[in-house]
């Protein structure tokens, strides 16, 4: 893949969780036109507890990933989802250290450089992702050669040949 400039940023970004969340590992990663495969690797064994990782979110400027299920209600504020503040509805409980905080942080900075960077692309991102715990030696080998091999297949892609413009 021949990256823009919203693929490097998104690129850029994904290298830098491992400094954030010390814990983590990166394995295989690709920018594809219209979305991402990555592989976090997880080992809290070697990971001190007591050591806070350095959130990657700008709280002044917050981005709402809306990558957690939340009910319409929140029993901790007993307020509908429509009477809440920004912050209120963007922390989920999604809970410290997990993966949606990981990813949730990632797509949040990414969103915040990208439109700084170009205030008239309508940039988003989906509103979940996609995850799937590996189990095995098989499974990773399988999966790391999916994402190695997804830009081969683009042409396969339901949305390959759709040019994609700013709007």
């Amino acid at each position: 893949m021949k990256l823009s400039t919203v693929g490097a940023i998104i690129q850029g970004f994904w290298y830098e969780i491992p400094k954030h969340f010390p814990f983590v590992e990166l394995g295989e990663f690709v920018v594809m036109p219209n979305h991402i495969h990555g592989v976090l690797i997880l080992n809290k064994n070697s990971f001190d507890e007591n050591i806070e990782p350095i959130d990657i979110i700008d709280p002044i400027d917050p981005v709402e990933t809306g990558h957690c299920p939340v009910s319409t209600n929140d029993a901790s504020t007993n307020k509908p989802n429509s009477e809440k503040t920004i912050c209120q509805k963007r922390f989920r409980n999604q809970g410290k250290n997990t993966v949606s905080s990981i990813i949730g942080s990632y797509k949040s900075i990414c969103t915040k450089h990208i439109h700084a960077a170009f205030p008239t692309l309508n940039f988003e991102w989906q509103t979940r992702f996609w995850d799937n715990i590996i189990h095995d030696d098989e499974a990773f080998n399988t999966i790391s050669q999916y994402i190695i091999n997804n830009p081969l297949n683009w042409k396969d892609d339901k949305f390959f040949g759709e040019e994609m413009k700013p709007e």
